[in-house]
Parts: C-alpha cells; structure tokens; sequence
C-alpha cells in the first residue's frame, strides 16, 4: 500500500485519517480528506484488510514524526528552512520504507510507484501556482 512521503504522501494519509480522526472538528475537513484519499489507495493496490491493519501503526507513527517535523520548521519559510524540513522528511519516510515494503505484494509495489509519482506531481503543480 504504502511507502514514503514522495514515496508516501499516499500513505501519510492512511495515518493522517487516524491522527485528524483523533482531532477535535477543527480538523474535519482534512480528515474527510485522508478518509477518502485512503479508500482511493485501498482500491489502487487492492489492499486486503490484513494488509491495511498491519499498515495503520506503521502509518501512524510516520505521520506522527513528519507532523512534528513540520511543527519544527513551521515558523521557518526560508528557502532554507524549506530545504531542511524537505531533508528531515525524506528521511523519516526512508526509515519506514522497508516496514511497508514488507507488508505490500511486488504488484502493489508498482503501482504504489506510480501512486507516488502521480502525487509528486500534484505537489509540484500545487507548489508552482
């Protein structure tokens, strides 16, 4: 299903609807979000529901490292900053790769690949508005 922030922004949002979930309703919006964006990469992979249980703690503890990287250089919109949060993320998604490598089939590796750069892309064209 899911790998690291370019590689899982897609899976961020499998822990992003548990955490928003967890969130007063300030953050419902969002939570409507990673909810439906979780039922598009569910249906894309074709995840069966022992690989979504056993992806959900490993998803969460990544979205929970990345938010506090974000909260880190929140105050920070230099160029710099931007590249130092942009590292720190890369690395926290690298640290979970092979967990969920592990847990999704050499198929829905490929098209986790192709999930991922599809949302490199919309990334890139939201960025450069």
């Amino acid at each position: 299903m899911i790998l690291q922030l370019s590689k899982a922004l897609p899976l961020c949002c499998l822990a992003a609807m548990t955490a928003f979930a967890q969130q007063p309703a300030a953050s419902e919006d969002r939570a409507a979000q990673a909810r439906e964006r979780l039922a598009q990469i569910q249906s894309r992979l074709k995840l069966t529901p022992e690989q979504t249980e056993k992806l959900k703690p490993i998803v969460q503890k990544e979205v929970e490292e990345l938010r506090a990287v974000r909260d880190k250089h929140a105050s920070d919109t230099s160029r710099r900053g931007r590249t130092n949060m942009a590292r720190e993320m890369k690395s926290v998604q690298e640290k979970y790769q092979d967990q969920i490598a592990a847990v999704l089939t050499p198929d829905q590796m490929n098209e986790w690949k192709k999930i991922k750069e599809e949302r490199k892309q919309e990334m890139k064209q939201k960025r450069d508005r």
